[in-house]
């Protein structure tokens, strides 16, 4: 019987200037892939004044190598995965739904780190069919996907 080990996981948490707010970005490593979540702290206008608020920019996965077929690298010179070749797939979609899960969990991280730990597993240690990722991430089109 084989056992499967949990993968080991760097955690980082970056903050750069964006706008007149900040760019927060949660970066989550393994040994396979790094699983990004970056959300904008920006200002927002109101009849009287501004207010500040989280949106969601992009939640998605820097991978050495490709995830689905025919993927060509995104970038040469990715900082999130070793030897630099990327492959990256993220929506600002998943982001949106992440940043009001965190928002209502009153800012707990908890929240980034359990779903960027469960799109690891789902992508990069269980076996994944591209034909069913394409259905759930953008709807059943119809007909096969080759």
């Amino acid at each position: 019987m084989t056992t499967m080990t949990s993968p080991t996981f760097t955690r980082i948490v970056h903050d750069r200037p964006y706008l007149d707010g900040i760019l927060r970005t949660w970066l989550l490593r393994g040994d396979r892939c790094a699983i990004q979540t970056t959300f904008a702290h920006v200002s927002v206008p109101l009849v009287f004044g501004t207010k500040l608020k989280w949106e969601g920019v992009i939640a998605g996965y820097h991978s050495q190598t490709p995830q689905s077929p025919g993927e060509q690298p995104h970038t040469n010179d990715c900082p999130y995965v070793e030897g630099n070749v990327c492959h990256f797939e993220g929506t600002e979609a998943r982001a949106a739904d992440l940043v009001a899960e965190w928002v209502a969990a009153n800012h707990d991280d908890a929240v980034i780190w359990d779903a960027a730990e469960r799109e690891y597993q789902r992508l990069f240690v269980e076996p994944i069919d591209f034909q069913e990722w394409m259905i759930r991430e953008v709807g059943d089109l119809g007909g096969d996907i080759v």
